[in-house]
């Protein structure tokens, strides 16, 4: 016999699971399953996986893997299944793919932008007579600002409607809210287009009032751009691997679990995972 105690804040989940030579595997998955009914401690009464999800504090429990949930965490520091999934599917997308995902969004606006630079910027030469450079008008800003903020929106449309940037959705990832729920196609483009939507702003600027604020709306769309780098690392470093701009637009990134205690997950062809449930169908 194989018996599992789970100290769970207000009483202690048991269990007596008969390993019958199956091996630890199989005792682990069937602890699990034990730990996902839940026994209250005063009466043995069942419990939903719900009473352990929507706690409070330290002893609130993973439906992946039945660890501890921390108050300030939104996913097991264990197997990183978010707190607000009681179907254990889904997990944080790891850092490297995000990272991956953003320089996916990044080169596809980033390759527009230089097309339309190299054919409106004029050569001006300098000083020495040897080198040249290419400049832009204020007008030609305004003019690429516009442009690659409407192919970027045209990109989104494709891809918002299910909770992905086109990197995500190339790479397998979503964009949930915190409280659970994919998040809406206009929550996922304006947090995704807003540094786009500000160089456009300060181009609209510079046009308006002249060359004599130029310099400054300069200034100011290459902060934006490092701000948005900045905020993009900090999933480097942050526990729930949450970027800046997610705090802000009060969301997380995910995708779906692989393995489930060894099992492919539900809905799950060739170990290969489907989108989760509540996604909209493809389009």
């Amino acid at each position: 016999m194989w018996r599992t105690e789970v100290a769970r804040g207000v009483g202690v989940v048991q269990g007596e699971i008969p390993l019958f030579g199956l091996g630890a595997g199989c005792a682990a998955s069937a602890g699990m399953t034990e730990l996902g009914r839940g026994y209250d401690s005063g009466g043995g009464k069942l419990r939903g996986m719900g009473d352990f999800a929507q706690g409070g504090g330290a002893g609130e429990m993973c439906s992946g893997c039945g660890a501890r949930i921390w108050q300030d965490r939104l996913a097991c520091g264990n197997c990183g299944v978010l707190r607000f999934d009681l179907s254990g599917r889904l997990e944080l997308a790891p850092r490297l793919r995000r990272l991956a995902a953003y320089l996916i969004d990044i080169l596809a606006i980033a390759v527009v932008a230089i097309v339309l630079f190299l054919v409106l910027g004029e050569q001006v030469q300098n000083g020495d007579g040897e080198t040249t450079e290419v400049t832009l008008s204020n007008s030609d800003a305004l003019v690429i600002s516009a442009a690659t903020l409407g192919v970027a929106l045209l990109a989104w449309l494709w891809s918002a409607p299910r909770g992905q940037s086109p990197g995500m959705r190339m790479l397998g990832l979503y964009v949930y809210q915190t409280h659970g729920g994919v998040a809406s196609a206009g929550r996922v483009i304006v947090r995704d287009l807003w540094p786009n939507a500000l160089n456009l702003l300060f181009a609209v600027i510079a046009v308006a009032v002249g060359d004599a604020v130029a310099n400054v709306t300069t200034t100011a769309g290459t902060v934006v751009g490092l701000a948005y780098i900045v905020s993009a690392a900090w999933v480097l470093f942050q526990l729930d691997r949450r970027a800046l701009h997610d705090f802000a637009f009060g969301t997380v990134v995910v995708q779906e679990r692989r393995l489930v205690l060894g099992v492919p997950t539900e809905g799950s062809q060739h170990g290969r995972p489907s989108p989760p449930g509540e996604l909209p169908p493809d389009r």
